[in-house]
This record gives C-alpha cells, sequence and structure tokens, in this order.
C-alpha cells in the first residue's frame, strides 16, 4: 500500500499501519515543522517529504514529488491526515472556524481528496467543532463522521471525529488508566515537579485547566500542543510518593493548614482548602470532624468531598481562594515519556528534541492505537 499523510506531523499513521499488518510500499508526508520532519526521518528514514500541503501537486490521478533530480507522479492508495484544529476547537477564543488561516487548510485536504481519488481516506478533527463546522465538512467529504474517545484504548480521555470510507466500529475499552503509565518516580526528574510556592498559587477548579489537578486513577487529560501556564500541555497531577525522605507524603504550602479527614486519607491526594478562612468556620468543621467524621461546609450547608470525574479523575472541591493542600504525595506534570505512552508511540520516540518540542509534536499528534484500529478495518 501507499500512503499520503499530509499534515504528517511525527508520523503516527506510520506507526499505526505497521502496528495494523499492512506493508507499505512507500509512505509520502507532507509537513513543514523541522522538528517534527527530524523525529519522523530518525525513525522511519525511508520516509519520503513532499513538504507544504498547498503545494502539492496532483496529475493524472497521482501525487507529484521530486526525489534524486527527478519528478515522480505516483498512484496513491490511502489518503490521511488530521487537520489543523486551532480555529475550531472550543479551547480557542473567538475561533474563526473553517476560515481561519490554519483550519482553512481542512480545504487543502479536501482538494487533493479529490483531484487523487485513492481507495481509501481517513479525516481527523476535534469533536468541540461548531455544529456548522462539522456539517460543512461532512456535506464537502460525504460520509458522516464517527467519534472515537482514545480512551477506550489508552490512558488519555481524547475525543476526535474521523471521516472515512473504512468501515468503522468501536474499540474495545482495554481499561487503561494515567497510572498504568506513569514513569517510576525514581526516573522522574525534579523538574516536573510543582514547586512549593507555585502550589500556593494554583487556584480552584474554575481557572484555566492549567492550574487544575487530576488524579491517577482515572484517565489523563487530552494534551495540548500549545498554550501557557504550569500544567497548560499534559496537565498536572497528584503522584504518590515513595521513599523520597520521611516529609515526602506529607507536604504541604505555607498557607494551609495540615487537614485530614478519613475519606481523604483513604482515597485522595488533592483537596482544595475553601472553609478555613473564619474562626466560627473552623469551630464547626472540626465540630463536625469529631461527631461525625465528615468535613462539613458552614457555608454550604453539605459535606466537602473531593470530586471523582472517571476519565480525568479531577480531585477538587469548588472554588477556592486559599491554597492546596497535598497529602501522600506532590503535584507534576506529565514527562514527555509519559506523554508518548498516552498517544501510544514507543518510549523516546521523540527523544533528541527539548520537552516544549516534544510536547507540542505529542499534543498535535494522532493517537496511535486509534488509527490502528480504524486501519485493521482495510479489508
Amino acid at each position: 500500500m501507499k500512503i499520503l499523510s499530509l499534515f504528517d506531523g511525527i508520523s503516527c499513521a506510520q506507526i499505526a499501519a505497521e502496528r495494523a499488518g499492512i506493508k507499505v510500499h512507500g509512505y509520502f508526508a507532507s509537513e513543514i515543522d523541522k522538528h517534527a520532519i527530524e523525529v519522523t526521518q530518525k525513525n522511519w528514514p525511508d520516509t519520503k517529504q513532499i513538504g507544504d500541503v498547498k503545494t502539492l501537486k496532483v496529475k493524472d490521478g497521482g501525487i507529484v514529488w521530486q526525489g534524486g533530480g527527478f519528478t515522480f507522479s505516483t498512484k496513491i492508495d490511502l489518503l490521511i491526515g488530521g487537520s489543523p484544529c486551532q480555529d475550531l476547537s472550543i479551547a480557542k477564543i473567538n475561533r474563526k472556524g473553517l476560515a481561519g488561516e490554519r483550519s482553512g487548510l481542512f480545504y487543502e485536504y479536501l482538494r487533493i481528496l479529490r483531484e487523487l481519488k485513492p481507495r481509501y481516506f481517513v479525516l481527523e478533527n476535534v469533536a468541540s467543532m461548531p455544529k456548522e463546522a462539522r456539517e460543512t465538512i461532512t456535506k464537502e467529504i460525504g460520509v458522516e463522521p464517527v467519534l472515537i474517545d482514545a480512551g477506550l484504548v489508552s490512558a488519555q480521555r481524547r475525543k476526535r471525529l474521523f471521516w472515512t470510507n473504512i468501515p468503522l466500529d468501536q474499540p474495545a475499552d482495554r481499561g487503561i488508566f494515567l497510572k498504568d503509565v506513569l514513569q517510576p518516580e525514581e526516573e522522574v526528574d525534579e523538574k516536573y515537579y510543582v514547586s512549593r510556592e507555585t502550589l500556593g498559587r494554583l487556584k480552584g477548579w474554575k481557572n484555566a485547566q492549567s492550574s487544575r489537578i487530576h488524579g491517577t486513577d482515572g484517565k489523563s487529560v487530552t494534551l495540548q500542543a500549545g498554550g501557557g501556564g504550569t500544567g497548560a500541555k499534559t496537565g498536572l497531577y497528584a503522584i504518590q510518593q515513595r521513599g523520597r525522605g520521611k516529609n515526602a507524603g506529607n507536604l504541604h504550602t505555607e498557607k494551609s493548614p495540615t487537614l485530614t479527614s478519613n475519606a481523604f486519607e483513604q482515597n485522595h491526594h488533592v483537596v482544595a482548602l475553601t472553609e478555613t478562612r473564619t474562626p466560627e468556620a473552623k469551630r464547626i468543621r472540626a465540630k463536625a470532624m469529631r461527631e461525625t467524621g465528615k468535613d462539613w461546609s458552614p457555608r454550604r450547608g453539605k459535606e466537602l468531598v473531593p470530586r471523582k470525574d472517571e476519565k480525568a479523575n479531577t480531585l477538587t472541591t469548588g472554588q477556592t481562594k486559599e491554597s492546596l493542600l497535598l497529602a501522600g504525595g506532590r503535584v507534576r506534570k506529565l514527562t514527555p515519556i509519559e506523554c508518548e505512552r498516552l498517544q501510544s508511540v514507543p518510549d523516546n520516540y521523540t527523544a533528541g528534541h527539548a520537552d516544549g518540542s516534544r510536547y507540542k509534536m505529542l499534543g498535535k499528534a494522532f493517537n496511535v492505537e486509534v488509527i490502528r484500529h480504524i486501519l485493521s478495518k482495510i479489508k
């Protein structure tokens, strides 16, 4: 099979094809990011890089490309690509949709699809796009999209739409959670941990995703290619510590009093403090704890418990203007290797580049096991 991958990134489709048992006799990648191209060529040196999608030409039903001083025209069996989502995603403020400079590249995919007429095609994009954009893509492509969450085959919650003429069903849930893909703590560099000072500045669940703290018993949040903040690209996680000194399991911020409850000690690593600001509130909470064993909110009139989310496992109690208390562990972002595992690519696949570049490339990438599932349906 000959494959043309538009917006190829780090060639996750190439990994997926290999895992699906597809014999590839020519893989053509349209990509402009130099770091992504370097990762691809390191792992797949036979890949033919054919440049910017906007300059890609099709002649007589084949892509036109140059190599060794010669110009070739090659028929393609599978066209695959995930056109940029920045102007479509709900995470984008004032998004311009398909009229945007980056997400408008969908029309380049459409042009090439119509001119090439490959036997198979796959187009991927975010599930959070506006309804009108989804309807436009569906009308132009001519098939209804299928929504697949990478959380079924990996430890990452990542919902994506796929337009394809390959018959699809949903992959089986493999029951993989974030705790299953974490590196041993002795392998994790100190630079990935949130400092005591930064932890004290983090606010509650209404703040940006980059300042929320999650547990490890569920799925990770969706990896992002851009954005700023402490946990912008990977999310922040409360990691249970073992063997990092006598105080490793009892770290708290300067402003937060030590607070424990049976439920907290048994089940959770992080709790946001919301009701410790007045002596009266402290007295009521202390009395409730003595009499019922529950952490009671005087202002809300109900028990305070960390919210559980099966997928992201966000452990917060609400709007907080206090600091975060951490017991039994420390907060850190994910390492590049852990992010590779979330995208189902081999460990150190993106090694050799700065962490920021690795996070960005992985945030843009396909989840390999989702694409493997799709390609495995080719007869």
